[in-house]
């Protein structure tokens, strides 16, 4: 697995491998073949060459976004005493797929020595991502739907002024106070302090209203 060092191994159950061999071949891969006792045929072999080719070519583009490879096939072996790729002692990464075809159904797994990770140890450990259990999509419903009904303050600004501190002590009832917004002019509205949408002030049912008009996606700008 260039550029990675050493070998790794994928291994392909017999009774899969033949369903595979007889489906190439226009059979139903639905019958009861005895596997024991007897090596692969030259014919099969190539076809079982197909396959890990294929395999081989996916493991490449699996492996794409964190590390570009170029996975080449060595050799196949029948034998597991012999398809030795590290000592008895060193740690592997085994991943192991169930294919199920109709009523057949094989593995296919993938061995990887750790050894041979160390140029990419960091990346593995920091882009490391699990599926979504059945129980954190419900945790994370739940705090959904706890954050929806928190209370928050939203407030409507109708305009701004600034006048000196002497005019206020100044003010009578009756007094105008001029405002920079035209009464055409969208008015902000405030979600827990921070600017969220722009509207126009109205009355429904005989309360003071906002009606949206759009939603501020950047609060920095106008």
């Amino acid at each position: 697995m260039a550029p990675f060092r050493g070998h790794a191994l994928i291994v392909l159950e017999p009774k899969l491998v033949f369903t595979l061999v007889e489906n190439f071949l226009g059979g139903t891969g639905t019958r009861n073949i005895r596997i024991e006792g007897r090596d692969f045929t030259a014919i099969e072999q190539r076809l079982i060459r197909r396959v890990v080719n294929l395999l081989l070519n996916d493991l490449e583009k699996a492996w794409y976004s964190l590390q570009p490879l170029k996975v080449q096939y060595i050799r196949s072996e029948i034998n597991p005493q012999f398809a030795k790729i590290c000592q008895p002692e060193d740690v592997v990464i085994i991943c192991r797929y169930d294919v199920d075809m109709d009523r057949a159904v094989g593995s296919i797994t993938v061995c990887i020595p750790m050894s041979n990770l160390e140029s990419v140890k960091g990346k593995l450990l920091t882009t490391f991502q699990r599926e979504q259990s059945d129980e954190d999509i419900s945790i994370k419903r739940v705090l959904t739907e706890n954050i929806k009904n928190i209370p928050v303050e939203f407030v409507v600004e109708l305009g701004r002024a600034t006048i000196s501190a002497g005019d206020v002590m100044e003010l009578v009832v009756g007094d105008i106070i001029q405002l920079e917004r035209r009464t055409d002019d969208l008015l902000p509205a405030f979600t827990a302090g921070e600017r969220k949408y722009m509207g126009t002030p109205g009355v429904h049912r005989g309360n003071n209203a906002l009606l949206i008009k759009k939603k501020v996606l950047d609060p920095n700008r106008e």
